[in-house]
């Protein structure tokens, strides 16, 4: 009894904030700013899901791949996402079925970090917010919540219960910490959190080792899938890297020809005349001045070249308004 009341001390800040995190979230999402689950309010949440695709991994981006290009199911995606941060945060705030709770919490930041742990322009925050959450997830799975919790005041109130397996091992293990491998399994977890976060480290940011990087800070374009007819030029266009809150701005396309010179330009004076064919949730649209293109934003560009032009060019470089160039050859 004396060792859960230790751990359930341990544990209850660190269950009280977890749970207003999640709490805080649902509370923005479905009442302060209910736009965000509005399709078609450009506030949606399935835009800044679209915003983790680029750079997911595993089946996170499988996952993320279909979503992006199905809005209805992305939009049931949100609400079971929304739904699920609310019974975490429930549970956790009353300690109840912890060890589930834990493992459910585990799952939602192995999502998170694999999903949108490479972004974070200044921080790497979702890397970092993933990481606690995972770590503070698997203590829960372990131990459950202790004392301190409506998990232990049941079990003290219906002794009974803890005869029945689910109970047992959903709530909490209370031989586990007087039990003689106690030491080995409290070393061998914390080892396993560690160089699992420390993995994600190098893995997303090259955080561990070789040259740090970080996916967040400056805006990328690939240019990719070009075709080349008579009198007609179209690409797919990409932009897998910058920040999630603003776009990236192209100001230019240019062509160029085998000894690099310049034969053809567009911008804001002849943008209107490119057709712009999205293919995912964040659409690159063109405001009047530039061709915006969203994190996670990828579009078939298509327009009109003169043939005897169209037939040398060699390179497509498209500018943005910061001056950065993104080219590809032909």
């Amino acid at each position: 009894m004396k060792n859960t009341k230790i751990v359930g001390g341990l544990l209850l800040p660190l269950r009280l904030v977890t749970s207003w995190l999640f709490l805080s979230a649902v509370l923005r999402r479905l009442f302060l700013n209910p736009a965000k689950h509005d399709m078609e309010s450009p506030m949606w949440i399935g835009h800044k899901i679209n915003t983790f695709f680029p750079h997911a991994n595993g089946i996170f981006k499988e996952v993320l791949g279909y979503l992006v290009v199905h809005p209805t199911e992305m939009n049931w995606f949100t609400y079971i996402f929304t739904y699920s941060e609310l019974i975490v945060g429930v549970l956790l705030l009353f300690g109840f079925f912890s060890r589930f709770t834990g493992g459910f919490l585990l799952s939602l930041a192995i999502g998170l970090m694999h999903t949108a742990g490479w972004l974070g322009p200044t921080c790497l925050d979702e890397w970092q917010i993933a990481s606690l959450l995972g770590t503070v997830g698997g203590i829960l799975l372990i131990f459950g919540s202790g004392d301190y919790s409506l998990d232990s005041y049941l079990t003290n109130k219906y002794p009974k219960l803890q005869h029945n397996i689910l109970w047992k091992y959903g709530t909490q293990l209370s031989i586990l910490t007087e039990n003689k491998n106690y030491k080995k399994i409290v070393i061998t977890y914390s080892i396993i959190a560690l160089l699992y976060v420390m993995g994600t480290n190098q893995l997303l940011h090259g955080g561990v080792w070789g040259t740090l990087h970080n996916y967040s800070t400056k805006p990328n374009i690939e240019i990719s899938n070009i075709e080349n007819t008579t009198t007609t030029l179209s690409f797919d266009s990409f932009r897998d890297k910058g920040p999630e809150t603003y776009g990236a701005f192209v100001v230019e396309i240019n062509l160029y020809n085998s000894t690099n010179q310049l034969i053809f330009t567009l911008n804001d004076q002849n943008f209107d005349k490119v057709s712009i064919s999205n293919y995912y949730l964040n659409k690159v649209f063109f405001n009047g001045r530039a061709l915006v293109y969203p994190l996670g934003g990828k579009a078939q560009l298509k327009f009109k070249v003169p043939e005897v032009l169209n037939r040398t060019t060699k390179r497509i470089e498209l500018v943005d308004i910061s001056g950065k160039k993104f080219t590809v050859n032909l």
